[in-house]
């Protein structure tokens, strides 16, 4: 199936849709969820003002991105084995930030 240069509104449920590619297009206000993105591949992307909640994102990439402006909050150190910002461990700069600045 194609759909080029229109405006419509997909609702997609229960739908095996793996394989498609999507080239600017515009999803802005989309809903995703319970979507399998295993293997994708996001290049050029605006993720701008995105939150996502409740995701598995063990073994993703990011690479060459800003980032400027980015929160990750309420994550229990157990989510944060193996993550490196730029090859450092991410458990180890909280390690270090911790004992520089114990919480009262």
């Amino acid at each position: 199936m194609e759909i080029n240069e229109t405006t419509e509104t997909i609702t997609a449920t229960n739908a095996n849709l793996s394989g498609s590619q999507f080239t600017d297009v515009n999803l802005e206000g989309g809903r995703f969820t319970d979507v399998k993105l295993t293997g994708a591949t996001f290049t050029d992307i605006c993720f701008g003002n995105v939150t996502i909640r409740d995701a598995n994102l063990s073994g993703m990439s990011i690479e060459d991105c800003n980032l400027s402006g980015m929160t990750i909050q309420g994550i229990e150190d157990d989510n944060l084995n193996g993550m490196t910002i730029n090859g450092i461990s991410v458990l180890e700069l909280l390690a270090v930030y911790r004992t520089a600045s114990p919480r009262e």
